[in-house]
């Protein structure tokens, strides 16, 4: 009897476990496609930096936050400014930039497209999880593979061209501010995103698989 609660209480927790590892990627896909302009704390790039208000003579902090959702601006304000444009390009009158600032020019165009992919993430990890559950429960193996294996592709795909954008932002931050104005951080997103990758790696590539062929 002890032996058999024991057993019980390991597959419950073994099964947990393996629930937290499937979820977690898709919810932190969800979260981040929500950031920043529903969830400004989870962006995947931001930065800031300080305006000097002359005639006040004082600093105020300003700071631009970007995600697969739009874009927020802070300008000495708790409340953000933010909009769900992709690409996003924050607004140099809001930000009180002086004429001949640049820092709009830094923000990617045509890449920033790419951060629309995130939403196109979060609709196919779920369909890889629907697809894998009616392999196993109904249809006893088949369909899911194409699905996962896609998704495993897309997720480093999708990954890779984040990456690609944020890193841009950064190099050409530093290019046209070498006085270090402003300074680039990587958002809290990122790097759920990038711990995500790899987990959602391990299961559409590997355990997902062995699952639905079994």
């Amino acid at each position: 009897m002890v032996r058999r609660k024991y057993d019980i209480l390991i597959i419950t927790l073994v099964s947990i476990g393996a629930a937290i590892v499937i979820l977690f990627p898709f919810v932190s896909f969800l979260l981040v496609s929500l950031s920043p302009y529903y969830l400004p704390g989870l962006d995947i790039a931001r930065i800031e930096g300080k305006y000097f208000d002359v005639a006040n003579n004082h600093s105020i902090d300003v700071k631009i936050s970007v995600g697969p959702s739009g874009g927020c601006m802070w300008f000495n304000d708790t409340t953000p400014k933010c909009s769900t444009k992709i690409p996003y390009v924050p607004n140099a009158e809001h930000l009180h930039l002086q004429p001949n600032s640049n820092l709009t020019s830094i923000f990617p165009i045509a890449m920033g497209r790419v951060l629309a992919l995130n939403h196109v993430m979060v609709g196919l990890m779920g369909l890889s999880m629907i697809a894998v559950l009616l392999d196993i429960l109904v249809l006893k193996g088949g369909i899911s593979l194409f699905i996962i294996y896609f998704t495993g592709f897309m997720l480093w795909l999708v990954y890779f061209l984040e990456s690609t954008y944020i890193g841009t932002m950064s190099n050409r931050l530093d290019d046209i501010y070498e006085a270090k104005e402003w300074e680039y951080h990587t958002g809290g997103g990122f790097i759920m995103i990038s711990v995500s990758v790899f987990v959602a790696s391990f299961f559409l590539c590997g355990g997902g698989s062995i699952s639905a062929g079994d």
